[in-house]
């Protein structure tokens, strides 16, 4: 599955890091910043803002499904292959509050030729698991 070759990696992450967290897109926008990539893989945090808070002063569901979209979606082409969403799914298991950050992991549960799967966790800045998903995405037969 792996289209770039292992002396070429670093250098392909670092134009994936630039990419990724460019001001301008949707994710820099809701405050998320990749931190962390590798095979299949990849790190990164929402900065809690008024922004990406609802009504009830929590962290709104949507900026926690956002970073975890993002950063699977970001792990998914680490392969240096394009790739879509076919499905995702997410449990939200306590509420963000009295936090900076929310940070999240994502990582493979199982990836084949076409079909990769991802895990996403995100915690809080006391470690408490907040949220977790199930991201699945087709893997396209072309370089990204």
């Amino acid at each position: 599955m792996d289209f770039i070759p292992q002396e070429d990696k670093q250098a392909y992450y670092q134009q994936l890091y630039k990419r990724v967290n460019q001001p301008g897109y949707f994710s820099a926008q809701c405050n998320i910043l990749v931190t962390k990539l590798d095979d299949l893989y990849a790190e990164g945090e929402l900065t809690v803002t008024r922004a990406s808070m609802n009504p009830q002063n929590i962290v709104h569901g949507g900026a926690l499904y956002t970073l975890m979209d993002a950063v699977s979606g970001i792990a998914a082409i680490t392969c240096g292959r394009a790739c879509v969403t076919l499905n995702s799914s997410a449990s939200f298991l306590r509420p963000g509050r009295d936090t900076e950050k929310i940070y999240c992991v994502s990582s493979p549960v199982k990836v084949g030729r076409t079909i990769a799967v991802l895990r996403a966790v995100l915690t809080d800045d006391a470690g408490q698991e907040l949220a977790n998903g199930t991201f699945t995405y087709f893997v396209l037969d072309r370089p990204l």
